[in-house]
């Protein structure tokens, strides 16, 4: 698991980007319900999943500017450090 804060619909409110994947004990089933997520503040500290793309092994989210104006791009997914 690891998540980060991030502003990406650009309200001025930090946005959680969670992963939660494999817990690496070498299951070979996979969990629908590992993936990346991104939860939506409300501007009063309520968070509501706004995205989810379910994928396996999952470890760490990151957001990056790509494009250098200055927004987050949509989160890549690692399954390492």
């Amino acid at each position: 698991m690891h998540f980060s804060l991030h502003d990406f619909d650009g309200d001025g409110h930090a946005d959680i980007l969670y992963a939660n994947g494999d817990n690496f004990d070498f299951s070979r089933i996979r969990k629908p319900y590992h993936g990346v997520r991104i939860l939506e503040n409300d501007g009063r500290n309520g968070f509501e999943q706004r995205y989810f793309f379910p994928t396996s092994g999952a470890a760490r989210a990151e957001a990056v500017d790509f494009d250098d104006d200055g927004r987050s791009a949509r989160p890549r997914a690692t399954s390492g450090t």
